[in-house]
């Protein structure tokens, strides 16, 4: 108990400052349960500073380092990353400038690797779009295409009011008899290549081609305001480019070509139409059906460009017409009436 009180009592006198920096320290010993005597230390501000200073020289000198160190390894580690930024930055200003046929060769499975194969892939979406917007070009028009490529149309099936029109070549087979294939070949690629810009230039959609046929579509798959007037416009310019196209060919001996066509109106379903493994975007309907069995009909009256009763209600304010009469159409059980465009 008597040493316990001195041990509490040395205890408040262990550490004392005495001011000024510096500092009073004891400690009582101990042998055994026997207080012989006591350890003191005086420390002043001087040997204090004296006995740090080494010590925060090699601290500095350590931090300062590793500082370094680190510094040196961020930059070492950050360039090894940044390493392909370079190549992307290039082939990013190429993209840009529209050159589409860039890749970055850059294997790693790092960070950076999955960045360049993200580009790569996105640079091959770019390419699968643009050559999709090409080839989708070549049926509609630039505006058509790239409508349906950004998704603000869809291509299911609906019911639409739309014009139909037809063409077809007049006596192909007996053309086609007198004629090498090659040179077939070729008008034929001449000819739809010129229908078809002017189809396009009136806003209508180039359906398909059958034979030495081809049928276009005006009011899907975008509306259009007044289709029907569109279609027969376009039949008009069809005839007019066909005038020019037989000039031509005059002047390199060729024999020109006649072309029937036909325009009708009415309500069709339009959407893609196929098999699990091929599809394509066309029309079916009584219009449809009606304009391959009406063009027919050019050739028996002797006429170039006939419509159906429900195209001349659309348009008989815009266009002149002939009233033609009742004709039988096969398909259909009542005679249907047709109408000339003339002019």
């Amino acid at each position: 108990g008597e040493i316990d009180r001195k041990n509490m009592a040395f205890e408040t006198e262990i550490f004392k400052n005495l001011g000024e920096g510096n500092y009073f320290i004891s400690a009582p010993i101990f042998v055994g349960s026997k207080n012989v005597g006591s350890f003191s230390v005086m420390l002043t501000k001087k040997s204090v500073d004296l006995a740090l200073s080494a010590s925060r020289r090699e601290i500095l000198a350590i931090s300062l380092v590793s500082l370094l160190a680190a510094v040196a390894g961020i930059i070492l580690i950050v360039g090894w990353l940044m390493r392909p930024v370079p190549l992307l930055a290039q082939a990013a200003r190429k993209i840009g400038e529209g050159s589409l046929d860039i890749s970055i060769n850059w294997k790693s499975s790092d960070e950076m690797g999955l960045l360049t194969s993200a580009f790569n892939q996105m640079v091959k979406g770019l390419k699968e779009r643009d050559y999709i917007k090409r080839v989708f070009g070549r049926y509609v028009s630039k505006e058509i295409a790239e409508t349906l490529l950004s998704g603000k149309i869809a291509l299911g099936g609906e019911t639409r009011e739309i014009a139909v029109l037809f063409a077809d070549i007049r006596d192909f087979s007996k053309l086609s008899l007198e004629i090498r294939p090659q040179e077939i070949v070729s008008l034929l690629n001449a000819y739809f290549s010129l229908m078809t810009r002017v189809i396009q230039h009136r806003g209508g959609t180039l359906d398909k081609f059958v034979g030495d046929g081809l049928m276009a579509i005006f009011g899907a798959p975008l509306a259009l305001e007044k289709p029907c007037e569109r279609a027969v416009k376009a039949a008009q310019e069809m005839k007019w480019a066909l005038s020019s196209f037989n000039k031509d060919r005059e002047i390199k001996k060729l024999p020109p070509i006649k072309i029937g066509i036909c325009v009708t109106y009415g309500r069709a379903v339009v959407g893609n139409i196929g098999s699990e493994d091929r599809t394509e975007y066309t029309a079916i309907g009584a219009p449809v059906n009606l304009a391959f069995r009406l063009e027919g009909l050019n050739k028996r009256l002797g006429t170039e460009f006939i419509v159906s009763k429900q195209a001349y209600e659309q348009t008989h304010s815009q266009f002149n017409y002939k009233k033609l009469g009742m004709y039988n159409i096969r398909g259909w059980a009542e005679p249907v009436e047709s109408y000339e465009v003339l002019g």
